[in-house]
């Protein structure tokens, strides 16, 4: 007697599908599954979640870029198209600083239009600022807003960013009527630090970083309404004291 080829049998007896094909069958439905390997755990979540992608080095091709936002990058070679006051200046190549000198009241300050001029600040849009900065020594007569603004001053209004009143540090969300601030963040003085806002139109959620490190989630329920967004950097002494700040590099994107 013949052994018989396993992979040709039918499924069942009242099922006429061969083996081979029920196989051939959920191999080809779980390739079409969008969410196969998504699961806790699982490879793809596991990807996605990595805080390091494991492509290879320079296998990120230009056609990668994104066609749905605008993502605008300086590294500060020259800062011609921003506004600015006396005490700020490029000290090296990517750097920009603003000195603060003792004259009780000295305000210096950097700002510029966000590159989408037109009402930048649109809340139905995902938007993302970053930029690298520092501040030394930690003194307690300096204030200082750094974010994207309605309006470039001191004290934060609507938009949102990083805010410094003298004594703490706090991420803020202003909507335009009413400014939302985190506790106060400590410990990230005198170094250079990442900051970085994210805000998620589909889930009207804004998340704030330090170092990549998640610090302030906001979540809002009505959007506030549009307007225009500066980029910003401003920096008061409210004492006599002297302090140096440094810019490095700042990243702003808004979908189109």
């Amino acid at each position: 007697m013949s052994n018989p080829v396993w992979g040709v049998l039918e499924k069942a007896l009242d099922d006429p599908q061969t083996i081979l094909e029920a196989v051939d069958a959920k191999i080809a439905a779980h390739e079409a599954d969008e969410e196969a390997h998504l699961g806790a755990g699982e490879s793809l979540q596991s990807h996605r979640a990595s805080e390091i992608i494991d492509h290879a080095a320079a296998s990120v091709l230009a056609d990668k870029l994104t066609s749905t936002e605008g993502v605008f990058e300086s590294s500060f070679d020259s800062i011609d198209a921003w506004t600015k006051s006396a005490g700020v200046g490029l000290e090296t190549w990517g750097n920009v600083g603003f000195f603060v000198d003792p004259d009780s009241g000295e305000t210096q300050y950097l700002y510029t239009l966000a590159p989408i001029p037109v009402n930048f600040l649109n809340f139905g849009k995902d938007m993302l600022w970053q930029t690298i900065f520092q501040w030394i020594p930690a003194i307690d007569h300096v204030s200082w807003n750094i974010g994207i603004n309605e309006a470039a001053q001191l004290a934060p209004n609507k938009g949102f960013g990083f805010y410094f009143d003298g004594h703490y540090l706090k991420a803020y969300f202003h909507d335009g009527s009413t400014c939302h601030y985190s506790t106060a963040i400590a410990g990230i003085a005198n170094a250079q630090h990442v900051f970085r806002v994210q805000h998620i139109a589909l889930t009207k959620t804004l998340n704030f970083y330090i170092d990549g490190a998640l610090v302030y989630t906001y979540t809002y329920d009505v959007a506030p309404s549009t307007g225009t967004g500066y980029v910003l950097y401003y920096i008061s002494s409210s004492d006599n004291g002297e302090a140096e700040f440094m810019a490095s590099k700042i990243t702003v994107s808004r979908e189109i």
